[in-house]
């Protein structure tokens, strides 16, 4: 079923037109990652798509309305984003940074029911941080923090979850992080598949998108290719995005060799 749709979208800033006549759409139960090289307006589009920066042409709908049409309580309640700045918040406790998810359910005061906090720690078993739900957030790893960021994003109960880099604080030189990336990854297939969630992130994480995801959204010259990873491989948008220097893609395997593999 579809959720979003982009219709005859135009993106970029003020008059600065970055890329045009965008058509695509995401569904239910899937995992998406949006690929492109730097500038070619990935930040932009997932902006576009919650509502921060306004179209320059066309729409972003869900459930067949235009973004445009919904209050902000009312958009919250389609769709949840998890960015990439770090968490500023050190001093909360990791059950009172996911509560910040419910806003858009509380009262005036922000006060919760015991429903909300029964939501706050079904959403922390979830990601598996439910015994961390006292920690200080200052005190947990990047991936203990991303996985918080996530059950925030699923305490919103927003059929969409938007992502921009998930990975993008954590440190690439301990294995211990490289684990964490990959239970992420899969954490976010898993809970597209289990709770039929639509989830499109952004990445630069070329191996992990083509073993996990379901769906691949490539930018390149102002132009938005979908299709499955398979798919964009046969047509040799993969090939062409991937080529560069020490980096080796097989289409037929589906496979990325680089100096230092790391294996999934």
């Amino acid at each position: 079923m579809e959720t979003i749709a982009l219709n005859d979208l135009t993106i970029g800033y003020h008059h600065n037109c970055i890329a045009a006549h965008l058509q695509a759409s995401l569904s239910a139960g899937t995992l998406t990652c949006l690929l492109g090289s730097n500038g070619m307006g990935k930040s932009t589009l997932l902006n576009t798509m919650n509502g921060a920066l306004p179209p320059l042409g066309g729409t972003v709908d869900i459930a067949g309305k235009s973004i445009a049409a919904y209050s902000a309580k009312a958009l919250a309640k389609q769709m949840s984003i998890v960015l990439t700045r770090p968490i500023t918040v050190q001093q909360l406790c990791v059950n009172e940074l996911v509560a910040l998810g419910r806003y858009p359910y509380t009262d005036h005061w922000g006060r919760l029911t015991s429903h909300d906090e029964t939501i706050v720690m079904e959403s922390l078993s979830l990601v598996g941080m439910q015994a961390f739900s006292q920690r200080k957030v200052g005190t947990l790893s990047d991936g203990e923090r991303q996985k918080v960021m996530i059950a925030k994003a699923l305490a919103q109960q927003t059929p969409i979850i938007l992502l921009d880099e998930p990975s993008a604080n954590l440190d690439y030189n301990a294995t211990i992080q490289l684990r964490e990336l990959i239970r992420i990854w899969k954490l976010l297939k898993h809970l597209a598949h289990r709770l039929q969630k639509t989830i499109l992130l952004s990445t630069h994480d070329l191996a992990f998108a083509l073993k996990m995801a379901d769906n691949l959204w490539l930018m390149q010259a102002g132009k938005l290719h979908e299709g499955t990873p398979k798919q964009l491989a046969d047509t040799g948008l993969l090939a062409n995005y991937i080529h560069q220097k020490d980096v080796t893609f097989n289409p037929q395997t589906m496979e990325i060799s680089y100096q230092s593999k790391v294996d999934i």
